[in-house]
């Protein structure tokens, strides 16, 4: 990684922990109240049309002043909904596991609850439908060979479609590793910053999307609409930062 770019993450970082800890304990659970509700509105959108499919949501368990994840991920559960969540080993390594209540959960050194790989289903991702990247996959343009050769190792050994929107970090252009790469078959990638429409029938999806050309872009979204279709599910893959009306990132 270059030296301005990290410094650039850096100072993203220290931002967003200045602004987390602005908040305090009621501004936190109000915003909960909000997004709980629109999570499992979407995901009710995303329910399987076949009855011998069950829906599946990776989540997460908050730890510190992160967005309080406990309340949304017992809703999963008592709608019948399979609840996936993340073990990370010593080496952080990650394993998803199936996790069928709260109360079987551990903690970790770090103190953060986790479900416990030993007694829980592992899911891997030949187990998904469909895989979404929405950029920033590299942090720059300079990539070592390990690097490239992992990417394309990992991508290749799933039978789903991968879709990749490049975002700011690693943005498209035609001396991109992105264009230099050949990809396996079942990767989809968006190469410009116009909306595109990838239709994936076999699942009832659609795929909306665009690509960063550059380090910013202008707003990709303005003046877009997806018709609605019975039967098929309209998704965006697309890097941005949602809570800021004038960023430069979409």
């Amino acid at each position: 990684m270059n030296q301005d770019l990290f410094l650039s993450k850096k100072r993203m970082r220290e931002q967003m922990i200045r602004r987390r800890r602005e908040l305090d304990d009621a501004a936190i659970r109000n915003a909960s109240v909000n997004i709980i509700p629109r999570v499992l509105d979407f995901a009710e959108q995303m329910l399987p049309q076949s009855a011998d499919r069950e829906l599946t949501i990776m989540s997460y368990m908050s730890f510190g002043q992160e967005f309080p994840t406990a309340g949304l991920n017992r809703s999963i559960l008592e709608k019948g909904w399979r609840l996936v969540l993340p073990y990370t080993d010593r080496n952080f390594n990650i394993t998803a596991c199936v996790t069928s209540s709260l109360e079987n959960l551990r903690r970790s050194s770090m103190g953060i609850l986790e479900p416990d790989p030993a007694i829980s289903l592992q899911i891997t991702a030949s187990d998904a439908d469909l895989i979404l990247l929405p950029g920033d996959l590299l942090d720059g343009e300079k990539n070592s060979f390990e690097t490239e050769s992992t990417l394309l190792r990992a991508l290749g050994s799933v039978s789903c479609p991968v879709v990749i929107a490049p975002g700011n970090h690693d943005y498209y252009t035609e001396k991109s590793l992105w264009a230099r790469l050949k990809f396996p078959d079942n990767v989809f990638m968006f190469r410009t910053d116009a909306i595109q429409t990838l239709e994936l029938e076999e699942i009832g999806v659609r795929v909306f999307g665009a690509a960063y050309t550059d380090r910013s872009c202008r707003p990709l979204l303005e003046g877009f609409h997806a018709e609605k279709y019975p039967g098929t599910v309209n998704l965006l893959c697309l890097h941005a930062e949602v809570d800021a009306k004038d960023s430069r990132y979409c």
